[in-house]
C-alpha cells in the first residue's frame, strides 16, 4: 500500500531548482580584480624561548575555489629576519570556479632561534607573481629559569625573612588571685 507524502507536491522541486540555478549563477571565471590576500599570522608558541621550536601560522583568503597552496612554504633566515614565501596556483584560464572566499592556513616551521627580536616577512606568490605581503615581528625571550635564579639570588642577598609557618597565639593568662578589689583573698 502506498502512503501519501504530506505537504505540497511541487514545493520540494521548486526549492531544488532555486538552489541549482543560484549555484550556477555564482559559478564562473574568477574576476580579474579579486586577488588572494594574506590576512593574519600567529607565532607558535606565543612567547618562544631559545629551546622552543618556532612555527608561524599564516592565514589568508582566496577569491575563488580555483586556487590552491603548494606546500611546504620556503623559509629563509637571515640575521634577525625571517622570510617566508608561500606559493599557490591560480585557476587555469577559462575554468569554471565558484566565486566565494576560501580561507586557508599554512604553517611554516622555523626552528629554534637565539633570544632577540625578529622581523618576519610573508609573501604570497601566485603563478610566479607576488600578490600579497604580510609583515610582523616577534621576540624570542631568554629562558625563564635564568630570570628566576637571578631573582632568587637577589632575594637571598637581601636578607629575605625565613618563613616559620603559621604563628599560634596563646590565650591570655588567667587572672591572679587577689588582683581584684573586694576579693576576699585580698584580705590578710
Amino acid at each position: 500500500m502506498r502512503t501519501r507524502r504530506r505537504g505540497r507536491p511541487g514545493a520540494t522541486m521548486g526549492v531544488w531548482r532555486v538552489l541549482v540555478l543560484g549555484g550556477l549563477l555564482a559559478m564562473g571565471p574568477a574576476p580579474a580584480s579579486a586577488l588572494p590576500i594574506l590576512s593574519a599570522r600567529m607565532v607558535l608558541p606565543p612567547t618562544p624561548g631559545p629551546a622552543d621550536f618556532v612555527r608561524i601560522a599564516i592565514r589568508g583568503e582566496f577569491p575563488s575555489t580555483g586556487y590552491h597552496v603548494l606546500t611546504p612554504p620556503q623559509v629563509a633566515l637571515g640575521g634577525m629576519e625571517v622570510a617566508i614565501d608561500l606559493f599557490a596556483l591560480g585557476p587555469p584560464p577559462g575554468s569554471i570556479v565558484l566565486t566565494v572566499i576560501v580561507p586557508f592556513t599554512v604553517t611554516a616551521d622555523i626552528g629554534p632561534l637565539h633570544p632577540g627580536t625578529y622581523a618576519d616577512v610573508s609573501t604570497l606568490v601566485v603563478d610566479g607573481q607576488p600578490v600579497s605581503v604580510l609583515r610582523g615581528s616577534f621576540a624570542v625571550v631568554p629562558e625563564p629559569g635564568t630570570a628566576l635564579l637571578v631573582a632568587a639570588g637577589l632575594a637571598a642577598l637581601g636578607g629575605a625573612r625565613r618563613w616559620r609557618g603559621p604563628q599560634r597565639r596563646s590565650a591570655p593568662p588567667p587572672p591572679r588571685r587577689g588582683s581584684h578589689r573586694g576579693d576576699p583573698a585580698d584580705e590578710p
